[in-house]
């Protein structure tokens, strides 16, 4: 499977570090943890998280014919607005500290 899934995504002229990077085996909660970590940790706006979400899913359904348990997901807009909250929190913390 995992032959295949390299074929066919070389065959759509996918980047060969592209196709290294994809993870193989992942579900819902492992796509979360990425989603988050590109929001979170890369910095990425909401837009790019969506669209890595689009990739995925697209991978998911066109190449392994399986679709994700979406209940779990974490969209980019409530990644930005935990990220707005927690910029909050940190003034807060620099202003209660003076």
């Amino acid at each position: 499977m995992i032959q295949r899934y390299r074929e066919d995504l070389q065959g759509r002229h996918y980047a060969r570090r592209t196709v290294a990077t994809y993870p193989r085996e992942r579900g819902s909660i492992e796509v979360n943890a990425f989603l988050t970590h590109l929001a979170l940790e890369g910095r990425v706006s909401a837009a790019t998280q969506n669209q890595a979400l689009s990739t995925l899913l697209f991978l998911d359904r066109e190449l392994l014919g399986r679709d994700l348990d979406l209940e779990a997901m974490v969209t980019g807009s409530q990644c930005d607005a935990l990220k707005r909250h927690l910029q909050n929190v940190r003034i807060w913390r620099r202003v209660e500290e003076r």
